[in-house]
């Protein structure tokens, strides 16, 4: 029960820590113009994306979308950018 409990911890640790590190790369990567930066928020939305697939559409779906709006903006797709933002708000 305790090692359950410890890796569903562990899960969430890293649930957050992608889904918050991907958007402050984002944010900052493009402040900076850090392809470095925008690298790593890529690193973390490849990886929530696998959590919608593997795990569950329902609770990963809205960082999913979140975070490929942020890439989108860091290229200077706006419209698509916006449409994932409203698709992110949809889905929460």
């Amino acid at each position: 029960h305790v090692s359950y409990v410890c890796l569903t911890l562990t899960f969430v640790v890293s649930l957050h820590t992608h889904s918050y590190a991907g958007l402050a790369s984002f944010y900052v990567g493009r402040e900076l113009d850090d392809g470095v930066l925008i690298t790593r928020g890529t690193e973390c939305k490849d990886w929530i994306e696998k959590l919608v697939v593997s795990a569950s559409t329902w609770n990963f779906q809205n960082k999913a979308y979140l975070l490929q709006a942020e890439e989108q903006f860091c290229s200077r797709n706006f419209e698509m950018a916006e449409t994932l933002y409203d698709a992110a708000i949809s889905s929460s």
